[in-house]
């Protein structure tokens, strides 16, 4: 079982600085920014969905990389022009099949699925009929173990209530069960929800809330949405307080991981918690290199270490104001607890969104750069050895 301390912790260096093996940047004009990615399973690239702003405009892609970064197609598959219109979250089931949930931002709507199987560009929308709810918004989408979809969201009722909800959805549109957690209001806003399925079939939950969250919620579900436990990460933070995700580890504990912005203190800072078979909090720990540090995910390793990525900065008085960032790999010994960090020091500011696994101690990061003396930000695509193993 991981073993965690309860402990604050003061800001420190990482372990090991590392440089880029190979870097390799994809530059278009505006700001990109990674919405999701998958390794193809043959090991010959990756598919990566692109969200792009420039000017009032706003375009989702679908880009087609080799294995050594270089673009081999782009597809476009949302546009908006002068106003953010559609809210899109997509996943990939395989490699040739991208379901993308969409919808309206500015007016009630039903969500839509959209299937592309991939490299063609035709489609079919499959209209989805939440019940109870005149609007609804999916916030995440994972694939489960039995190839259906679990989603999560919120949905508006005739009262102009919103609810946060989960459901299972086929590959056609078809809405297997959905079952509501007994929270929401007036005004309630999520903008980001996590879900991880757990061996047994039931999975966990979290969001973060738009305002003042002051903390995380968590949830564990039935395999149809029953609600079977709940805790509250109480950080106290001030504006953000957002989930990384979870990853189950052997003997059923699980680990949690997510970021905030402590209150008064003007700098982000991550969170690891982990909990019992039985959900019970065995241990707490905050997590804080240089002067800000952010995760970003969370896995494995080839060696059943785990990974937590994100990045750390070491300037900006604010988390507004952040400047030279580095992206962090933080490796965990799932028995001992033991911690080895590392980061990647550029000239540039880059901020990991996906981490790859591909051979004992390299990674490929994928995830967004903005250049010296510039403000856009551009798709990075970089390899990197970790040579001092755990």
């Amino acid at each position: 079982m991981l073993v965690l301390i309860c402990t604050t912790a003061s800001a420190d260096i990482p372990d090991h600085i590392l440089e880029w093996q190979s870097l390799k940047v994809i530059e278009q004009p505006g700001d990109d920014a990674v919405v999701e990615c998958t390794a193809l399973r043959d090991g010959s690239g990756y598919s990566a969905v692109v969200l792009n702003v420039s000017g009032l405009g706003w375009r989702w892609s679908l880009l087609s990389l080799n294995r050594y970064g270089t673009e081999t197609g782009r597809m476009i598959l949302f546009t908006c022009r002068d106003v953010l219109e559609k809210w899109v979250t997509p996943v990939f089931t395989d490699d040739n099949t991208l379901a993308v949930f969409h919808g309206s931002r500015l007016e009630k709507s039903p969500a839509t699925m959209r299937i592309y199987h991939i490299p063609s560009e035709e489609f079919t929308d499959y209209p989805l009929d939440f019940t109870s709810y005149d609007s609804v918004v999916i916030n995440s989408a994972i694939q489960l173990v039995s190839g259906s979809l679990l989603v999560s969201g919120t949905g508006k009722d005739s009262d102009d209530e919103t609810m946060l909800f989960t459901a299972g959805v086929d590959i056609e549109g078809n809405i297997l069960w959905q079952s509501e957690l007994p929270i929401g209001y007036n005004g309630f806003t999520v903008e980001c929800v996590k879900l991880e399925e757990l061996y047994d079939g039931s999975f966990m939950l979290t969001y973060e809330e738009d305002g003042f969250p002051g903390g995380l919620p968590v949830y564990r579900l039935g395999a149809e949405g029953q609600e079977m436990w709940e805790d509250f990460i109480d950080v106290q933070s001030e504006f953000i307080a957002t989930p990384t995700g979870f990853l189950e580890l052997p003997g059923g504990y699980i680990l949690m991981a997510g970021s905030f912005d402590e209150l008064g203190q003007m700098a982000f800072r991550g969170i690891l918690q982990v909990y019992d078979p039985s959900l019970f909090e065995l241990g707490s720990q905050e997590v804080l290199y240089d002067d800000h540090t952010f995760l970003t995910s969370l896995d494995y390793t080839e060696d059943g270490e785990v990974l937590c990525a994100g990045w750390t900065a070491s300037s900006g008085y604010s988390p507004f104001e952040i400047e030279d960032v580095c992206p962090l790999m933080i490796f965990i010994d799932p028995d001992t607890g033991d911690i080895l960090s590392y980061s990647i020091e550029d000239e540039s500011d880059q901020t990991p969104a996906f981490i790859f696994n591909v051979g004992i101690g390299e990674y490929l990061i994928i995830g967004e750069e903005i250049q010296e003396n510039q403000n856009d930000s551009d798709l990075f695509f970089g390899r990197v050895i970790v040579r001092d193993q755990i």
